[in-house]
């Protein structure tokens, strides 16, 4: 092993013994919007939600298509999917029923090579939809641009301007199912229909990765239904460009009302606590009003030491109200005598979310906070009907989602980075998991405890903050590009029926013992374990050519075994493209050339697909090789 490597992984084992007596009490999500039941979802069982259109647009049950075929699109009936499979006849664009002005909108969407759309918010203001899969740099043409204004009177060269391009390339491979998340604010008009602010795409999520923020808008983008601007407009869906499939369409409206404060006061203590101070009962060392719960104007000491704001908070429409409060250490919050969220205690930046039914008129809140030692964070973020998501820890003229952590890049130079961690699986944190970072820019995760692939990504490495800020509590690390996760469980299972369900960790007749992992030449892993009576070697390396990452599982045992499998891929959905390539869920690609004795298998197992295949069934010594394509 590589002297660096070893230092390192040294490092980071201590940090994760020493954080292991002081879990993080919970991993809840930070400062995220309100659960799904907020949002309205698009009813996709035909197309009454749409303004009548050209034959173009459609509605199926599920659609596919060959990542290397340009425009392919294979559409299967039912309903649940809204299509668009244009030529040179039908290719409408497409308008929702509905006006928006301010809106929270996400969807799924899925492009074929080579394909072109947009989203046009108010019909004016395009968040583009293209296939920038693996492009290095992004334009404001590519997929989660914000397109850029036309102007034909403008000098040649010139007529474009104002386009803004995506933070990073967040794109997947055509044919996979993608995400967006879209926080629009419309512009605002006087009374005599004046613009008295320009529209801003306050937030543009695409697949778990913030790539715009605040981004004003002038005026319309190019290919606008209308060159005019109004307080509201429906949305528009391109249909001229290529084929496109959108699903899971949910949204909500937002009225143009904000929660504000009135009065709020601060008293300032200091003092030494593990949980929130009798503050009534302490002798304040500083006091004052505030517009915003900001401690940076507030204290005069790094630790040890405490506030308390109270105000009044002004309701003009009754209905519930959803407080988020995220701190490092504790705070809780108090309105009109009810505790509505509590996130008292020591530790690093959490998160608590409390609701309560607040009537017209004024109801007083107190929010306290303390501070012992390491970082110092406090954040308040409510939302209430037709209220957008919007801080009180800073100006809430926009909406403004999360939490900005800060950001501690880990990157590859000339050979694979190792680093050990904790990792997040879904909502489960995995506790044994090594990151392994590619020069070629392919990464991956991998569970050492069930020796099983987590989780692949393309672009810059890991985010390795969380493990180093403060007490470093969370152990976490996060990837810093898009995030596919691939599967949870053990690759290599003994199984006397293949009707038997796939377990989600290894039981103990397994036999399984982690040994550890060796380097080749150029730097990658090789991870060994022993389970079910056979030595496993597990290799997963870049093919730089293809784009893919190649896995490759060696069992070797002492006599020939007839019950072993292996565990290929799991899904909602697996399709067979060819005779050698499968879209999993609409997630990744699996490439998959068998040898005669390893005949694949889809099946059907706890309301999931598997493709698993048999080994150990003639020899001594089975190689199951594959590639994954996202």
């Amino acid at each position: 092993m590589k002297p660096l490597i070893l230092l390192r992984i040294a490092a980071i084992s201590l940090l994760i013994l020493s954080g292991c007596s002081h879990p993080s009490s919970s991993e809840q999500q930070q400062g995220t919007p309100l659960p799904e039941d907020k949002l309205s979802r698009f009813s996709l069982g035909d197309l009454s939600e749409f303004k009548p259109t050209d034959s173009n647009w459609q509605i199926a049950g599920d659609v596919f298509s060959l990542p290397e075929e340009v425009h392919s699109m294979e559409i299967e009936p039912g309903t649940g999917i809204l299509v668009n499979k244009n030529d040179e006849t039908h290719r409408k664009n497409i308008f929702t029923g509905f006006e928006h002005e301010d809106i929270e909108i996400e969807w799924e969407f899925m492009m074929p090579k080579g394909s072109n759309s947009g989203v046009y918010f108010q019909s004016r203001y395009e968040v583009q939809l293209f296939d920038s899969w693996k492009k290095v740099e992004v334009k404001h043409s590519d997929c989660g641009g914000i397109y850029e204004r036309w102007d034909e009177t403008r000098p040649e060269g010139e007529k474009g301007y104002e386009g803004k391009s995506p933070a990073v390339n967040a794109a997947l491979a055509p044919g996979l199912w993608q995400r967006m998340r879209v926080i629009f604010r419309a512009p605002r008009f006087d009374e005599k229909g004046r613009k008295t602010e320009n529209a801003r795409f306050v937030e543009v999520i695409m697949n778990g990765i913030t790539i715009h923020e605040d981004v004003e808008v002038t005026g319309p983008t190019r290919a606008a239904a209308f060159a005019d601007e109004r307080p509201a407009g429906p949305i528009m869906i391109q249909g001229d460009h290529g084929p496109v499939a959108f699903r899971n369409i949910r949204y909500r409206l937002f009225s143009r009302e904000n929660l504000s404060m009135d009065k709020i006061q601060y008293r300032y203590f200091h003092g030494r606590w593990d949980v929130i101070p009798p503050f009534d009962s302490l002798e304040a060392r500083a006091e004052g009003q505030t517009r915003f719960f900001d401690l940076d104007k507030i204290k005069t000491r790094e630790n040890n030491y405490g506030i308390r704001f109270q105000g009044s908070l002004p309701i003009v429409k009754e209905g519930e109200y959803a407080f988020t409060i995220v701190s490092d250490d504790g705070s809780r919050l108090v309105i009109d005598g009810q505790m509505i969220a509590d996130n008292d205690g020591l530790h690093g930046e959490e998160a608590r979310t409390g609701k309560i039914f607040l009537s017209e008129g004024s109801h007083e809140l107190t929010l306290d906070y303390f501070q012992a030692t390491g970082g110092a964070f406090l954040q308040v973020f409510a939302e209430g009907p037709g209220i957008p998501y919007s801080p009180f820890h800073s100006p809430p003229s926009l909406l403004k989602q999360g939490v900005t952590r800060s950001v501690l890049p880990l990157s590859p130079r000339d050979e694979p980075e190792l680093l050990r961690s904790f990792s997040m699986f879904g909502n489960e944190k995995r506790t044994h998991v090594m990151n392994v970072g590619n020069p070629e820019g392919m990464h991956y995760a991998y569970d050492l405890s069930q020796g099983t692939l987590l989780k692949v990504w393309r672009g810059a490495f890991l985010n390795v903050a969380p493990m180093w800020e403060g007490r470093g509590e969370t152990q976490l690390s996060i990837p810093m590009g898009t995030a596919v996760e691939i599967c949870g469980t053990p690759a290599l299972i003994k199984m006397d029926n293949p009707t038997q369900a796939w377990p989600d960790t290894l039981p103990p007749q397994a036999g399984f013992y982690p040994r550890g992992y060796t380097l080749d030449n150029q730097g990658y892993p090789s991870f060994s374990y022993s389970a079910w009576e056979t030595s496993v070697s597990d290799k997963i390396i870049p093919d730089t050519e293809k784009g893919t990452l190649k896995r490759t599982i060696v069992i070797e045992a002492n006599v020939p075994l007839k019950t072993r499998w292996v565990l290929l891929a799991r899904g909602e959905k697996i399709k067979a493209l060819s005779p050698h390539t499968y879209n999993v869920g609409g997630k990744y690609y699996l490439h998959y050339q068998p040898s005669p004795d390893q005949a694949p298998v889809i099946r059907q197992s706890q309301g999931m697909e598997e493709l698993i295949v048999p080994v150990l069934r003639k020899g001594r010594i089975e190689t199951v090789s594959y590639e994954l394509e996202w």
